[in-house]
């Protein structure tokens, strides 16, 4: 099932696993590798580097074990599972790190970005740090230094309202460093997309020390050919049920805050959601109080709008 270059470079005691992982991205994935190289500078000893290839037939794979066989804490494994769910659980059962990140293939990480983040862990000792991705086009634009000096200490209570009204970050597995200890029981869904907005909302309920970010260290590439460019019934079917989730796991206290997935979900995707979802969802709706919503602060006046716009067209 797998392919291992340097397996015996991983050992006990490390900081942060980096999971990479990549399908058919041989003209992306040497930027991202070097890109970490960049990002953990001295503090590499501290870290492994774990390159997961999925079923690629172009040079991925070749690309992916020069650069394990190059560089030490770094191991390549070759699988054939291809849905990402499965993926990311085969990869966290890789992953012997006090903490992990994971990193897609096409992205890129911020000059000595982990270096500072790997200090704050080893320092703090959080359960989650949190940033926003950037988008990118320029992989010149990555090599600025980062700083970490607006990385600040914050409640559970006040993460949740602030992921769940989609301010700064959402469920996006980019940009976050998650202590192993969230993944003890936890599974990635066998999803070929959206896994991460089905298990993030957990690992962020279940976390009691979060750091959040308002500097970027991860850059996001949006190009041409990407899963998440093409929608289709069954992954809006695997949104849909992220959101029923969520309203299940967060419940009443943040019902209100639950709503502004909702409503975004319905006003794009409404005439492609099933009808036994769809019921679901607008019943979460009309459990939620109409004037709370519209006259809350936190809840920002986009959601509001299309909110009424949803009333107006009498939707739910």
């Amino acid at each position: 099932m797998s392919l291992i270059t340097n397996q015996s470079s991983i050992s006990q005691g490390k900081v942060l696993s980096i999971l990479v992982t990549a399908h058919n991205l041989e003209d992306y994935i040497t930027d991202c590798m070097e890109s970490i190289l960049l990002a953990v500078g001295d503090l590499l000893p501290l870290c492994e580097i774990i390159l997961l290839d999925d079923s690629s037939v172009d040079r991925t794979p070749s690309m992916m074990m020069a650069f394990a066989n190059k560089n030490k804490n770094s191991s390549y494994f070759r699988i054939n599972l291809k849905k990402i769910g499965q993926v990311r659980n085969y990869g966290l059962s890789l992953c012997s790190a006090r903490y992990i990140t994971m990193i897609d293939g096409d992205d890129i990480v911020c000059k000595n970005s982990l270096k500072e983040i790997v200090t704050l862990l080893v320092k703090e000792n959080p359960d989650l740090y949190i940033c926003k991705l950037k988008e990118y086009q320029d992989a010149a634009s990555t090599q600025v230094n980062y700083s970490l000096s607006r990385a600040q200490k914050t409640s559970s209570h006040k993460t949740i309202k602030t992921f769940l009204t989609h301010k700064k970050f959402q469920a996006h597995l980019g940009g976050k460093v998650i202590s192993r200890k969230l993944f003890t029981e936890l599974r990635f869904p066998d999803y070929t997309c959206y896994e991460d907005a089905a298990t993030f909302p957990e690992i962020l309920m279940n976390a009691r020390s979060i750091y959040v970010d308002e500097n970027s260290f991860y850059f996001h590439r949006k190009r041409n050919g990407s899963l998440s460019n093409t929608i289709t019934a069954e992954k809006i079917s695997y949104l849909a049920a992220a959101v029923i989730k969520m309203d299940s796991l967060f419940g009443e206290k943040y019902r209100i805050y639950t709503s502004c997935h909702v409503i975004e979900l319905l006003n794009k995707h409404y005439d492609k959601i099933s009808l036994s979802q769809l019921q679901i969802l607008k019943g979460i709706l009309k459990k939620s109080s109409k004037m709370r919503f519209i006259f809350n602060p936190f809840i920002r006046f986009s959601f509001k709008k299309k909110y009424i716009k949803l009333l107006s067209k009498n939707k739910y």
